[in-house]
């Protein structure tokens, strides 16, 4: 098992067609300890991740999930504190949470724009930033940070229909 007995950091794992939760299930297969973050995370969402991944696996497996909202820097802070006080350390930090407004670029109006910015781009700053203090001070630890093919589509790729001339 590669990852056997690793604390890994998952962000972005609440939907079960998501990157974040393929990477959970192959981390779990792999013997990791595996804590999914998500700004939706709750109870029911943990419990069908976890469902999920036994299943698939055919075992019990090590599966926590936190709350978080990673745009804000307090929370990711927080979240990482809970996860060393829930395991005493994290080995690896996945940022696979991000969001894409898909409707046409002149329709993204400007508080939907910030909040694709405030997910996607600080986001995975502030996880980076806050579990980089805890890979500073082992002196070890590893990041992923992983995007979609969203990311090249966004909301250009729609175009509003041209108006006849007149």
């Amino acid at each position: 098992m590669l990852l056997k007995d690793k604390v890994c950091v998952i962000a972005g794992a609440s939907s079960l067609r998501s990157i974040g939760y393929a990477t959970a299930e192959l981390f779990a297969e792999h013997g990791a300890k595996v804590v999914v973050v998500d700004r939706v995370m709750d109870a029911n969402v943990l419990g069908d991740i976890k469902a999920a991944i036994e299943s698939r696996l055919q075992r019990a497996v090590p599966v926590h999930g936190f709350h978080c909202d990673i745009s804000q820097s307090q929370a990711c802070a927080q979240v990482m504190s809970d996860v060393i006080a829930l395991h005493g350390t994290i080995d690896c930090l996945v940022n696979s949470a991000g969001i894409v407004n898909s409707q046409p670029l002149l329709d993204i109006g400007e508080n939907d724009l910030d909040v694709m910015f405030d997910v996607n781009l600080k986001g995975a700053f502030f996880l980076c930033q806050s579990v980089l203090k805890i890979f500073v001070e082992r002196g070890v630890g590893n990041i992923v940070n992983v995007s979609s093919l969203a990311a090249q589509r966004g909301g250009a790729h729609t175009m509003r229909p041209q108006r006849a001339a007149s």
